[in-house]
């Protein structure tokens, strides 16, 4: 049956996985430049990690913030943004029903970014959502970077899932030196 199928590499939905020990302690002279954002970031800011997981209210001030990013980012015209702005609501609207976890930074009492997701096998956690204001320098890395230190211990990867075709964030994606680049591919049925 396999040899009914032509397969393409779909690059666009490649999942980019990484160790745990790797996002939480950005060691070595290749992820240098993430621990100097994340150094700027504490030098410049008053700011606090807090815990999504079982906090209801907080998950909920995460809708006015995601309401703030959006009035921000819409201005690019970029229809997917409305897909991704639906889709992060409703992880939002039903945080604990779907076992989900996250995290966010507070700077100066206010939300400046958040990330969720959840146990996908008994050793890998998917982060499905991460938001930042990019005005704040430093936001995105700290964000990332203190969800694998609060969140997910005990699991060894983090799969920070596909780029989409976006060349922002597949750069992003690649400076984190992933571990792992989980090709997918798309099969189409021999005629």
């Amino acid at each position: 049956m396999p040899d009914s199928f032509d397969y393409k590499l779909n690059r666009s939905v490649s999942d980019y996985i990484y160790t745990t020990e790797k996002l939480t302690h950005l060691k070595g002279k290749k992820l240098q430049s993430k621990r100097n954002h994340i150094n700027r970031f504490k030098r410049e800011n008053e700011w606090k990690y807090k815990s999504l997981t079982g906090n209801p209210a907080l998950v909920k001030e995460c809708k006015s913030m995601l309401d703030k990013w959006m009035d921000i980012n819409i201005e690019e015209k970029d229809p997917s943004l409305l897909y991704d702005d639906f889709a992060t609501t409703l992880m939002l609207d039903n945080f604990e029903y779907l076992g989900l976890r996250g995290g966010l930074i507070c700077v100066n009492n206010e939300i400046a970014a958040f990330a969720i997701g959840e146990p996908l096998t008994e050793d890998t956690v998917v982060v499905h959502v991460e938001k930042a204001f990019t005005s704040i320098h430093g936001a995105y890395t700290i964000i990332n970077q203190q969800f694998a230190e609060n969140e997910v211990a005990g699991f060894t990867y983090i799969n920070r899932e596909e780029d989409m075709g976006i060349d922002n964030l597949r750069q992003a994606k690649l400076s984190y030196q992933p571990d792992i680049l989980l090709e997918k591919f798309n099969a189409r049925f021999k005629e």
